[in-house]
């Protein structure tokens, strides 16, 4: 997934979907060395009981051209002079991010806070594999999954994740793959 190269009208709506009244700012990547992707809340956390500031919490916003707009919840450093700073590093490396803060967002009873997806164009594929990602989320995240970090995968959990496969390759055939997509 690539951060939008601008703030169009959907990129637009689609922030304020998010966080009603909160405009999207750009926020440079400045990955620390040594720390894992995907890890942001921690690292954030660490960083700022070292070197001050706070932890903003809030929604990074992808996008697969063509295809769709995905937002991830995701935490960034404030610098005290009030100076965001986007230190964890990201699966597919960026140079910024696409950040919209959240103000009543909170984290840590919850393992994992699923990823917001909104299709650019009316394509029923796009659809299903928005609905197999929301599953995938929901089949993870039952009972006392979401508080820990193992799953046990059941078959509607396969079942799922065929689906989302199948989606992405034909998506991938029609419009090309997912920028950061590796073979």
């Amino acid at each position: 997934m690539q951060c939008p190269e601008s703030i169009t009208p959907s990129v637009r709506g689609f922030a304020e979907s998010l966080v009603p009244g909160q405009e999207p700012v750009y926020i440079d990547c400045e990955p620390l060395a040594g720390v894992d992707a995907l890890d942001c809340f921690p690292i954030v956390e660490d960083y700022v009981a070292i070197h001050g500031g706070w932890r903003e919490l809030g929604w990074c916003i992808y996008l697969w051209p063509r295809v769709w707009m995905e937002a991830e919840f995701h935490a960034v450093w404030i610098d005290d002079g009030g100076i965001p700073h986007d230190i964890a590093p990201h699966q597919v490396p960026m140079q910024r991010i696409l950040f919209v803060a959240d103000p009543s967002a909170t984290y840590g009873e919850v393992h994992q806070i699923n990823n917001r997806m909104r299709a650019i164009r009316p394509d029923p594929v796009i659809q299903r594999y928005i609905d197999a990602c929301n599953g995938i989320y929901a089949e993870e995240n039952r009972g006392e999954f979401a508080k820990s970090r193992h799953f046990i995968q059941t078959p509607r959990w396969h079942q799922l994740h065929m689906e989302k496969m199948e989606c992405q390759d034909l998506l991938t055939r029609w419009y090309g793959p997912p920028p950061g997509f590796q073979d």
